[in-house]
């Protein structure tokens, strides 16, 4: 979890798993930083990784300003994502 505690010290407060794993992760995270006292994050999953994005964007993106997606491996999905920021962009 040394990934989660560094995005943590720099201020994350939502994060957002997404794939065949996801719902396994997510549990893991939420056991991690209930033990670590770590109250005020929010977690969710999503099966499906581009609709995982799409929500991050354009649900809580509304809210928050930064987005860290960590998508090397998925190559479809980072074109969704370009396509994605190039709407919001106008």
């Amino acid at each position: 979890m040394l990934l989660l505690d560094s995005f943590l010290d720099k201020g994350c407060s939502e994060f957002q798993c997404a794939g065949k794993e996801s719902e396994v992760m997510h549990d893991d995270m939420d056991e991690y930083l209930e033990k670590n006292g770590k109250k005020r994050v929010l977690t969710t999953f999503d099966g499906d990784v581009v609709n995982a994005c799409q929500y991050h964007i354009f649900g809580v993106g509304k809210v928050s300003a930064c987005l860290i997606a960590l998508v090397a491996d998925y190559p479809h999905v980072v074109s969704h994502l370009k396509r994605f920021a190039a709407q919001c962009e106008g």
